[in-house]
């Protein structure tokens, strides 16, 4: 058995280091490069939307003219373009039309964290593992002796 651990050793190191190096590098990739921070609502049907515009009065909330906002902004991964909405009203501020009982769960980056951070435990517990493996000996085979030829 301790043989097999010896031998396992290298791939468990290489696996276990390598997996969360590349975990990390995926989320991170996902997380900045991908992801847009945007409020996301309950949209309002058109003709609600454009009654709202004409009555809307300056420090009114601008989320609540083109739908209710569901919470607080969050970070998605990859939004579909079709369904943001850049409001005129407020430059800074990017909506996101989504449909909670209709089922619609955008991939968000808190999720990918949370399977991120499974992941990497997961890959450093392999690494730590292979740490923990004993070392392979080297053989050391007995010298060979010079049996004397004749001439």
């Amino acid at each position: 058995m301790r043989n097999l651990l010896a031998r396992l050793r290298p791939y468990a190191l290489t696996g276990g280091l390598g997996g969360f190096v590349l975990v990390v590098a995926l989320a991170l990739f996902l997380d900045f490069g991908l992801g847009e921070d945007l409020l996301m609502i309950a949209p309002h049907e058109p003709g609600t939307v454009e009654v709202n515009r004409a009555l809307y009065l300056d420090g009114d909330s601008v989320a609540e003219l083109y739908g209710n906002p569901l919470d607080k902004p969050v970070r998605l991964i990859r939004p579909d373009p079709t369904r943001i909405i850049r409001p005129g009203e407020d430059a800074g501020l990017v909506l996101f039309t989504v449909d909670k009982q209709a089922g619609e769960n955008p991939l968000q980056a808190r999720t990918v964290w949370l399977f991120a951070k499974a992941a990497m435990l997961g890959f450093g517990l392999l690494a730590l593992a292979g740490l923990m493996f004993p070392r392979q000996r080297k053989v050391r085979m007995a010298p060979v002796s010079r049996v004397a030829s004749d001439p």
